[in-house]
């Protein structure tokens, strides 16, 4: 849920006004400091998530 946020903040600014965007980042500073304090983890600046990947056509199905 972070990701997405922090990737929609990102991104997509433009796209929000500014009452959605007040609401988007105090939702995300939520979501950051009762993970900070359940002692949960930011994922690495390495990680691959579903919000990074972008499905197309298949390439093959694999086998024979």
């Amino acid at each position: 849920m972070m990701i997405s946020l922090q990737k929609s903040l990102k991104e997509q600014a433009n796209t929000f006004n500014a009452r959605e965007k007040q609401f988007l980042r105090h939702s995300l500073n939520y979501l950051a400091s009762t993970s900070r304090e359940r002692g949960l983890f930011e994922p690495e600046s390495w990680s691959v998530t579903s919000f990074d990947v972008e499905f197309g056509d298949k390439i093959g199905d694999g086998g024979l």
